[in-house]
């Protein structure tokens, strides 16, 4: 048999990362690591083991040659809701809470129509099809690098490498890495690139 011949059903991946201890998963990281696997693969496993376990986390070196486990919540139940098809309205509304904001100041800083946020965060777009607009919750939720990777993902976008940026996405993933949420200065700093902006012209 071969390797892409194998699937795993996703309840199953999520009830084995449940029992799977912080030692383990640091073992299965180097493992794939050393058997060829990308690193946004196993940087993905490594996302929802900590989404799993929210009071662990592991670090992973800038060149991904080091995983090591630091901090057992069990969080089976909004992992299986994640890792669905279905999962965009129950990130969005973890993270809004996350956030203690209400919805107004979200999508305002966000740059993101009222009508486009409701439909969202009520259900009824599971989908986003843009990338921009992607981009701009990242801004407006303060999401890290991994989150937004994890928002692309379950709007059917690949996860964002450095061999596949263009020189627009590496600079807005550069501020969302950096936390640095200044849409003005986002802007300034595309315009200066020769690239479209991201919130002028709203």
């Amino acid at each position: 048999m071969r390797d892409s011949d194998i699937t795993l059903d996703r309840k199953a991946l999520a009830c084995i990362l449940w029992t799977v201890t912080g030692d383990q998963i640091v073992s299965i990281l180097h493992h794939m690591k050393k058997n060829g696997v990308e690193k946004q693969e196993y940087t993905l496993l490594a996302y929802f083991w900590m989404e799993m376990h929210p009071d662990r986390q592991i670090q992973v070196t800038e060149d991904g040659e080091h995983f090591e486990a630091t901090g057992n919540e069990e969080r089976l139940e909004e992992l299986l809701a994640q890792i669905s098809g279905d999962s965009l309205q129950r990130f969005l509304e973890k993270k809004q809470g996350a956030r203690q904001k209400s919805a107004s100041e979200i999508y305002h800083e966000a740059g993101v129509e009222r009508q486009y946020w409701n439909s969202y965060i009520q259900g009824k777009t599971r989908k986003i099809n843009k990338k921009d607009i992607i981009f701009k919750l990242a801004f407006g939720l303060r999401l890290d690098r991994w989150e937004t990777s994890y928002l692309l993902h379950i709007n059917g976008f690949a996860y964002p490498v450095p061999e596949s940026f263009g020189k627009r996405e590496a600079i807005i993933l550069a501020a969302i890495e950096n936390q640095e949420y200044d849409r003005a200065k986002l802007d300034e700093q595309l315009y200066r690139a020769g690239e479209e902006t991201l919130f002028s012209g709203e």
